[in-house]
C-alpha cells in the first residue's frame, strides 16, 4: 500500500467513525457504539487541599500630599494585623521607604467597626472639593467584595467616612 492509498483509507475511516458517532451517539441515553465507551460525563482524580473558601480582608490607605509634587503614604493592614507602610516621596531623595509591622486587635477592630458604621459598600466612589492638596483613597476587599472611596480635603462627606478616614490617618502616622 502506497502513501496516497494510506492517507486515503485512513480519511475513510475517519469519515465512517465520526460518522457512527453523530449517528448513533456514545451517551448513556443514545445507542452504544460496541467498541466506543459510553460519555459519563465524570471522571477520577486525587489531590489535597486546604482552604477556608473565603479571602482575607484587606484594608488598604492612601495620602497623597502635594498640588504639584506629590508625595504618597500607603498603608495596607491585613486581617492577621500585619500592616505595611510604602512612603513614596516626590521630590529627589530617598525614593521609596517600606516599613513592615503590625497593628494591634482593638486598632483592627475598630477600623472594621468604623467601615460598618460609614456603611462603606453604599458610599459614593468620590467625594471631590476643589483642595487638591491632599486626597485619601480608603479601600476595603473583604474576600467577596472590593470598593474604593476617594475623599478630597475639605470634601462634603458623611460624619462615619471622615472617622474611619481619621482612626486610618492615626494608624499611618504611628506606623510610618
Amino acid at each position: 500500500m502506497n502513501k496516497s492509498s494510506a492517507r486515503g483509507f485512513a480519511l475513510i475511516l475517519g469519515i465512517i467513525v465520526i460518522g457512527l458517532i453523530v449517528c448513533c451517539g456514545c451517551s448513556k441515553d443514545k445507542k452504544k457504539i460496541p467498541w466506543l465507551p459510553p460519555a459519563t460525563g465524570t471522571g477520577t482524580g486525587t489531590g489535597t487541599g486546604t482552604g477556608t473558601g473565603t479571602l482575607p480582608t484587606v484594608i488598604e490607605f492612601q495620602r497623597l500630599m502635594g498640588d504639584l509634587v506629590t508625595n504618597t503614604e500607603t498603608l495596607t493592614i491585613y486581617d492577621n494585623y500585619s500592616c505595611v507602610v510604602v512612603t513614596e516621596m516626590g521630590v529627589p531623595g530617598p525614593p521609596i521607604t517600606i516599613k513592615e509591622g503590625t497593628v494591634t486587635q482593638a486598632q483592627y477592630d475598630e477600623v472594621i467597626a468604623l467601615f460598618a458604621a460609614a456603611d462603606f459598600f453604599n458610599l459614593d466612589d468620590l467625594y471631590p472639593s476643589g483642595n487638591l492638596a491632599l486626597i485619601f483613597n480608603i479601600a476595603l476587599d473583604d474576600g467577596s467584595q472590593n470598593k474604593t472611596v476617594t475623599i478630597h480635603e475639605d470634601a462634603t462627606a458623611p460624619q462615619a467616612l471622615y472617622d474611619l478616614r481619621d482612626a486610618l490617618v492615626v494608624i499611618l502616622d504611628e506606623k510610618k
